[in-house]
């Protein structure tokens, strides 16, 4: 966190973080890689992106793990706070 003192925060403090459940299913997983909607995505391509997708399609339809099976996920949000002058 020693990159936003050096940009003017001059306090950084954690908050506390939130569990959020939701149920997913792979082919919304893939749907949202494909469309590079997490930040994480961004430094690929949208090529790149797209065969991944493809990629892990292909693996699934292998495996017979079936796209559209619902899935219980658990994730924490961890949340900054910042004091800027």
């Amino acid at each position: 966190m020693t990159w936003f003192t050096r940009g003017g925060a001059s306090r950084v403090a954690r908050v506390d973080s939130v569990t959020v459940t939701e149920t997913r299913t792979l082919a919304h997983a893939l749907h949202s890689i494909e469309g590079q909607l997490f930040s994480w995505t961004w430094q690929f391509s949208p090529d790149q992106a797209r065969a991944v997708g493809g990629d892990l399609r292909a693996w699934a339809a292998r495996e017979n793990v079936p796209l559209d099976a619902k899935h219980r996920v658990e994730s924490d949000i961890r949340w900054w706070a910042f004091d800027v002058s």
